[in-house]
């Protein structure tokens, strides 16, 4: 079953039991200051890491989409870019090769540093180049949010026109 269409198909990677508010962060995007929270949640490895929750409960961004902060109780939640997406995917995915991408997995850009990841998505139609071991840009299909815009479907390459070509796929352990 595809994680898309049951969210709950794939165990949830925090203890939603430990959600705590530490802080207020409001955060710019573009010309917009969008008030929050900020939030720590223990994962089921025992780590503990920081979120960010809109006051108004309704605001997101990638990383809550793709690693499932959108099942928060009370209101999605969305990872720090960083040392905290990075602490998720060393415990809980391992990199795969883009060729053995199926739906359900999730796509992951590199930033100029190497801890930074300015985006996230989830893969939703894969398709290879014919006799090549990588994802065809145009036909490849992923679930997107860009920024505060609404969850979208878009093409691999429109990602790219945005984030870059510095990304992996990776699949959840």
């Amino acid at each position: 079953m595809n994680p898309l269409e049951n969210p709950t198909a794939t165990p949830s990677v925090f203890q939603w039991e430990t959600l705590r508010e530490v802080g207020r962060q409001d955060l710019r995007r573009r010309n917009q200051i969008v008030p929050g929270k900020v939030l720590e949640v223990e994962l089921t490895s025992g780590q503990t890491i920081r979120v960010w929750r809109s006051e108004d409960r309704q605001e997101y961004f990638c990383h809550g989409l793709t690693f499932g902060g959108t099942s928060a109780p009370g209101g999605p939640i969305s990872l720090f870019t960083g040392r905290w997406v990075e602490m998720i995917l060393e415990s809980f995915y391992r990199m795969i090769p883009e060729a053995q991408g199926r739906p359900g997995d999730i796509v992951v850009w590199r930033g100029l540093a190497p801890e930074t990841t300015p985006h996230s998505a989830v893969l939703t139609e894969v398709v290879l180049v014919p006799a090549k071991n990588y994802l065809d840009g145009t036909a490849t299909r992923l679930q997107t949010k860009n920024g505060l815009a609404p969850e979208t479907t878009t093409s691999l390459d429109q990602l790219i026109g945005l984030y870059g070509e510095s990304y992996n796929v990776y699949r959840k352990q």
